[in-house]
């Protein structure tokens, strides 16, 4: 388990105490009789280049894996504009950590970006995504699918952004879509599928869409596919590989304020509805 706190302390400089926040990740290991076997606490630090970067309670851990040496890779966003990716050996052990920002964007004013899944990849490898939030001047703003792929190491490899395109605004332009990943899997081809959730925003109403993007195992885009559906806004996604080579997508949907519904779709290998 992967868990994250607020760890407020007292800080006795000056003339009276006060509570100083500083956010701490927790990993515990359980038993399969739920008995803890151990736990390890990476703490906080503004530092980018630390073990824990400084996180904000918005922000921690999104994805917790085992790999295949028997470790651990945890995942997560800080700060809503940085990717982090700390990789443990089998006890916890802190072996390496590292950060991502957008590069793709120079002309950006501000980016706010979010990590919401990862998988390890078959070169023992990382994908990352998410969304990333660009404000330019021209464009305004609007949220894209983010994927990273990095090596062994956390080294990035490359990364590459997704959307869904724009829709119509009062004076006849066009606004961008807002799109966030939250499932990523590698393709037995090698490449990849992001599933996630793209939304349009008007005085009125919201839409709201299931996105699935499939990619090559560089990251370039091959297609896109939208399911309309219930327009309501999306809670949790999941995007696994049939073994007919399809897809299956499984998200829950909210109905009211009170109700979710559960929806599953089964997808032939291009991404249409079966």
């Amino acid at each position: 388990m992967a868990v994250f706190a607020n760890a407020n302390y007292i800080d006795n400089v000056g003339y009276s105490g006060h509570f100083v926040g500083r956010y701490e990740l927790y990993l515990i290991k359980i038993d399969s009789s739920g008995n803890v076997q151990w736990n390890q606490t990476f703490v906080q630090s503004k530092d980018p280049n630390s073990d824990f970067y400084y996180l904000t309670p918005s922000d921690g851990p999104y994805s917790l894996i085992q790999t295949g040496d028997e470790g651990y890779a945890i995942a997560g966003s800080t700060g809503n504009q940085v990717f982090w990716l700390l990789r443990l050996n089998s006890r916890g052990e802190l072996l390496w950590s590292r950060t991502y920002v957008p590069t793709s964007e120079a002309d950006s004013a501000a980016s706010f970006d979010h990590l919401y899944s990862m998988s390890q990849t078959k070169d023992e490898g990382f994908a990352l995504v998410g969304s990333t939030e660009a404000f330019t001047a021209v464009t305004g703003g609007g949220r894209d699918f983010w994927l990273i792929k990095v090596d062994a190491s956390g080294n990035e490899q490359w990364n590459q952004t997704y959307n869904s395109g724009t829709y119509p605004n009062p004076s006849g332009g066009a606004y961008p879509r807002e799109d966030e990943a939250k499932s990523v899997i590698q393709t037995l081809d090698g490449g990849y599928v992001l599933a996630g959730e793209t939304t349009t925003y008007t005085s009125l109403s919201s839409t709201y869409e299931l996105f699935l993007v499939k990619t090559d195992s560089s990251g370039k885009e091959q297609w896109t596919k939208k399911y309309a559906g219930p327009n309501n806004p999306g809670l949790d996604y999941q995007v696994i590989q049939t073994s007919d080579g399809g897809f299956a997508l499984a998200c829950s949907q909210l109905i009211s304020t009170e109700n979710t519904d559960f929806r599953l779709i089964k997808t032939d290998s291009s991404g249409e509805t079966q």
